[in-house]
């Protein structure tokens, strides 16, 4: 399902939070991929420098692992966040839904014993 079908009825604040949301959740799916990449190019260093036994290589390769484990754990957080606000945006949505229901159903009421 696309974010256009899954926004058609949407009122229009809550289609910016998800489209907002969605933003934001795509940027980090790439920033993970681009990480991914980059852990496969670390890997591939790694294989070069051992069927080399080149030490300073090794030990390029083993830095450059270690800054990539913190983006990663970096990122990680990030999609937590990002899991985390998405939840509670879901949750008011869902709780103001729940409101207007109500209000509407009690202006049905009212008008109803006005007539």
């Amino acid at each position: 399902m696309s974010n256009h079908q899954s926004n058609e009825g949407a009122p229009r604040g809550r289609r910016r939070l998800r489209a907002e949301t969605g933003d934001g959740v795509v940027r980090l799916i790439h920033e993970a991929e681009r990480a991914t990449r980059r852990a496969e190019e670390v890997l591939a260093l790694a294989r070069k420098t051992k069927a080399e036994n080149d030490r300073l290589a090794r030990e390029r390769a083993e830095r450059h692992a270690v800054a990539m484990i913190d983006d990663l754990n970096f990122l990680c957080n990030r999609l937590k966040d990002s899991q985390r606000a998405m939840a509670d945006a879901l949750m008011l949505s869902f709780q103001f839904q729940t409101a207007l229901s109500a209000y509407k159903r009690s202006d049905e009421k009212e008008n109803l014993h006005q007539w």
